[in-house]
């Protein structure tokens, strides 16, 4: 394209911008990096030697190479469809709030989570929490996790895959109603992976799965014929976890 052809256009981008301006609205472009870096602002030139001139939002003027480029998107201020700039908090404290399915061949079961910690980079945070499960749908063998964890986000994006990694104790409960009259908790192991969404917003939802280890003794005693039961176990669930982080 010759330059008489650029400057031409960039007259018809400006036209139509005064075009759209005169019916309230504003254009505004959004440049996503190979990095994943998203900067703001409007596309004033582009030069001989492949290179965006942009001037930011903030009013700086940044000066980016097509092969730095990974995405252009245009949009209308003030326009119901304009996207939010990535703002996830990468460092800092932060907090988590989670409910997960628990399924394997022959049971299934519920848990219940909150955890909370610093972030010290969007790779690494690292915190602790407690919760409570169930590994049964009759709410028989019934457990208090409390766990450290570690977790991070691989992409500098809206959508990111995460990891998290829980290892802990978990204090196993009696149950009058099932006649378990002694509980002994054990070691807790709890792997995941998983997606989250909503990076352009204070609150971010996931969604992921992982595998829950928990290992208990539980004592069931039958008063009717005196009869006592011990069984140990190491609860094997595949966990389908949704969860808030904020």
């Amino acid at each position: 394209m010759s330059r008489y052809h650029k400057h031409l256009l960039a007259a018809c981008i400006v036209l139509l911008s005064f075009n759209i301006n005169g019916q309230g609205l504003q254009t505004i472009d959004e440049i996503t990096t190979t990095s994943g870096d998203i900067w703001l602002g409007t596309i004033t030139e582009i030069t001989d030697d492949g290179y965006y001139i942009i001037e930011t939002v903030s009013g700086l003027e940044l000066k980016l190479h097509k092969s730095a480029v990974a995405n252009v998107y245009q949009d209308f201020v003030g326009n119901s469809r304009t996207k939010k700039p990535y703002s996830f908090k990468e460092k800092g404290f932060y907090q988590t709030v989670e409910l997960s399915l628990l399924a394997s061949f022959n049971a299934g079961g519920l848990s219940a989570t909150y955890s909370a910690g610093h972030r010290f980079s969007r790779w690494i945070g690292v915190g602790g929490g407690i919760g409570y499960t169930g590994f049964d749908m009759g709410w028989a063998l019934n457990v208090i996790p409390v766990f450290v964890e570690a977790r991070g986000f691989l992409t500098k994006t809206k959508v990111s895959p995460y990891y998290a990694v829980r290892v802990g104790y978990g204090i196993a409960l009696t149950n009058d109603a099932n006649s378990i009259t002694e509980a002994k908790g054990g070691y807790l192991f709890n792997p995941q992976v998983g997606v989250r969404f909503g990076g352009g917003n204070d609150v971010s939802f996931y969604m992921g799965i992982g595998l829950h280890y928990q290992k208990a003794t539980y004592t069931t005693s039958f008063r009717f014929n005196e009869q006592v039961n011990v069984e140990k176990y190491l609860f094997k669930r595949v966990e389908y976890k949704f969860g808030i982080t904020f």
